[in-house]
């Protein structure tokens, strides 16, 4: 059940940025997840696991990163894209590191 409400909110994300176009709290609410985040690293490997898992999401994330005229709904997808991949290297350096 857990997993589930997971999976829908990471979804939700991306389809709130989708569809908030030229909308200035848009910032904010990707600052605010952010941070929820960087709570706890399992989160941030869920989170990129959900959107590589999902078709539907992945390609709302493409779009979004590719084919939106909307700058700033470009640019928050970005941002949160990036903080995601950037921390799921430093998750994936430390294991790496525990396991030597």
């Amino acid at each position: 059940m857990h997993n589930n409400i997971l999976n829908v909110s990471f979804k939700t994300c991306f389809e709130i940025i989708a569809r908030c176009y030229n909308n200035t709290v848009m910032k904010e609410f990707v600052n605010e997840i952010i941070e929820i985040l960087k709570k706890a690293d399992d989160l941030v490997i869920r989170f990129l696991k959900s959107i590589v898992d999902d078709p539907n999401t992945f390609e709302i994330i493409l779009e979004l990163l590719i084919e939106c005229s909307d700058s700033t709904a470009k640019s928050n997808t970005a941002h949160l894209c990036k903080y995601l991949l950037a921390r799921a290297k430093i998750i994936e350096r430390q294991a790496l590191l525990e396991d030597l």
